[in-house]
């Protein structure tokens, strides 16, 4: 049985521990990886929740605005209204 020296005693544990680094590097990077990709998908979902709010905000903001022109309309239509029952008054 050949002797090990400390010399590559050393070299050995030294290239174990760099080989450990480098896959632990590589799990963490995979890890990483995994996390990343999850925290993009979740950043696209959120865009595509305000996107969709933003559109349900638009239509309601559309729906006041038809509701208020209609209310315009009405008012402006009674007081035509008053406007010739006044007039049809006076010259009666």
């Amino acid at each position: 049985m050949p002797r090990i020296t400390r010399h590559t005693r050393d070299q050995r544990l030294r290239a174990a521990v760099e080989s450990l680094g480098r896959q632990t590097a590589q799990e963490l990077a995979d890890r990483l990886g995994i996390r990343i990709r999850a925290a993009q998908d979740w950043q696209r979902r959120a865009r595509e929740v305000r996107r969709g709010q933003m559109q349900e905000l638009r239509a309601r903001e559309a729906a006041e605005a038809a509701r208020a022109i209609e209310a315009r309309r009405e008012l402006a239509a009674l007081a035509l209204r008053g406007a010739l029952a006044e007039a049809a008054e006076v010259t009666l």
